[in-house]
């Protein structure tokens, strides 16, 4: 089993235009089950083939308390919000999940999988807790676009005269989208699907109904106000040592990392990242400076 956790984490500016009609991602393939958790990606994924924002092509995965913001695009194939399609081995188990963007695919498009892809009735999936918003899911094939996830119909009925009796086992439970970004709120074909579709401001105060992984977002800046994850809003700018606090121990931890000092570690580099480039420097130690300046003048 392999396990990419992102440790409370986000991967920023992954754009990826891929010329080929191979699965494509974040990963482009998982299997042997993979556990992928506690991150988030911003970014564009676009394809010629299967795409995802985190999984082109999914076998025996789950995935935990994961996001991917940004748009997904395939040319010929399925698009979903996480993951591009389902494949033939195991299950597929999504949990305190979400997407934020448009999801356009060829043959199937949806917010979290795009499609079942070669999956029947010996393969499984479970999807809860789990939203997806602010963007269209459209498709080339225009009754194939679904709010969470489809079933690839097209290829069990080129296997099988009774398509319908080697569906896969599909279980959505508390899931959410926006109203009419997609042609299909549920998937007909799952054996219980209660995804509820909800006008934008509804969408923005499901946090609750979620679960305790997610928090309400009143930042419009912040995934457009909509629930996210409570490790999202827990960072302190500033906050280098992660105490809670943003004070002078953070400036002069800070300075001494830029000057190499030895044993020296940032407990929340990203809390430093004053620029929003992915990378620390002068340039934020000097925004860090000013921003503590600022709330001195601020609290007299």
């Amino acid at each position: 089993m392999g396990c990419y956790d992102g440790n409370c984490h986000s991967i920023k500016n992954l754009n990826i235009d891929y010329n080929n009609t191979m699965s494509c991602g974040l990963f482009a393939n998982t299997n042997k089950n993979a556990l992928i958790k506690n991150l988030v990606v911003y970014g564009n994924v676009s394809s010629k083939g299967v795409a995802g924002g985190l999984i082109g092509s999914a076998q025996r995965t789950y995935i935990e308390n994961c996001a991917f913001i940004g748009n997904v695009y395939s040319e010929t194939k399925e698009a979903g919000g996480l993951i591009g399609n389902g494949n033939f081995l195991g299950e597929i188990s999504i949990n305190n999940c979400y997407h934020n963007g448009s999801v356009e695919g060829c043959t199937y498009a949806s917010g979290i999988i795009g499609s079942s892809g070669y999956a029947d009735e010996s393969n499984s999936f479970e999807i809860s807790n789990s939203y997806h918003a602010n963007g269209k899911i459209v498709c080339d094939t225009k009754e194939n676009s679904y709010g969470i996830m489809a079933v690839n119909m097209t290829w069990l009925n080129q296997l099988y005269s009774d398509a319908e009796n080697h569906v896969p086992a599909i279980y959505v439970s508390n899931c959410y989208i926006s109203t009419g970004n997609a042609s299909n709120t549920t998937c007909p074909y799952a054996r219980s699907d209660n995804t509820t579709a909800l006008i934008q401001s509804q969408m923005k105060q499901i946090a609750q109904d979620l679960g305790d992984a997610f928090v309400t977002n009143t930042d419009e800046s912040l995934n457009s106000g909509y629930p996210m994850f409570k490790w999202q809003l827990s960072t302190i700018k500033g906050d280098v040592n992660a105490d809670g606090q943003f004070n002078i121990a953070d400036v002069v931890l800070f300075q001494k990392w830029l000057l190499a000092v030895p044993n020296t570690k940032l407990s929340d580099w990203q809390a430093v990242d004053f620029t929003s480039d992915n990378r620390l420097n002068v340039f934020d130690f000097c925004l860090m400076k000013d921003e503590l300046i600022n709330q001195y003048k601020i609290n007299g």
